[in-house]
Formats: C-alpha cells, sequence, structure tokens
C-alpha cells in the first residue's frame, strides 16, 4: 500500500480503484480482518455485519467503511 500511494502522490493517480482509501485499500483492510478472525465468507456486506458483530465497539467504524465500499462500487 505504502509503495502505490508513494507512486501516487508522484503521478497525481485518478483512479478509484487506486487511489488512497480507494476499492484496493477498502479490501486490503478486509483480508487483514478476514486472517485475523479465521474467517471464511467472502469479502461482502455480510462479512462487514459480521465484523461488527466482532467488534461491536467498532461498529461505526464499519459501517463507515460499508458506506464508503457502496459509494467506490456505485462509481464502477
Amino acid at each position: 500500500m505504502k509503495s502505490r500511494h508513494a507512486r501516487e502522490d508522484d503521478e497525481q493517480i485518478r483512479d478509484i480503484k487506486e487511489c488512497r482509501g480507494g476499492l484496493r485499500d477498502i479490501e486490503m483492510l478486509l483480508l487483514t480482518y478476514k486472517v485475523k478472525y479465521k474467517e471464511r465468507d467472502p469479502l461482502s456486506r455480510k462479512f462487514l455485519r459480521r465484523l461488527i458483530e466482532i467488534e461491536p465497539e467498532h461498529s461505526e467504524q464499519f459501517a463507515y467503511v460499508e458506506d464508503h465500499l457502496d459509494f467506490i462500487k456505485s462509481l464502477c
């Protein structure tokens, strides 16, 4: 992620998938949680709801991620 973000700084990338907070960053975050909790569910809204059950103290942040994921997917 750091190298991709550094390249973005140098090249002014305008790709919603590649930019900071874009689809790749969201997917990387969710993949990290999959590994952390040894979950087998695919990356989906169901998985985000499962994360809210596991970490209710972060429910607002997961809802924020879900809103941004919905927005990005609506653009693609």
